[in-house]
């Protein structure tokens, strides 16, 4: 895995962690711009390499027999 790709998965960790980009950014030490920015581009190689995000929440609803 590329060095870059392992800052975007602590970015996101740290948002998650935070609960708040703002915060997540200042812990990092960069600005809450240049976080979401990371954010959204890991969301966007996420979703080339696994489908759109409501297939993949489709796939996770449970299916119940009528």
């Amino acid at each position: 895995m590329a060095r870059g790709h392992l800052d975007d998965l602590v970015a996101f960790l740290a948002v998650g962690r935070e609960r708040s980009f703002t915060k997540a950014a200042a812990k990092l030490g960069v600005s809450q711009s240049a976080l979401s920015h990371t954010i959204r581009e890991l969301e966007a190689r996420l979703w080339r390499s696994h489908g759109k995000p409501q297939q993949a929440l489709r796939a996770r609803q449970p299916r119940f027999a009528t």
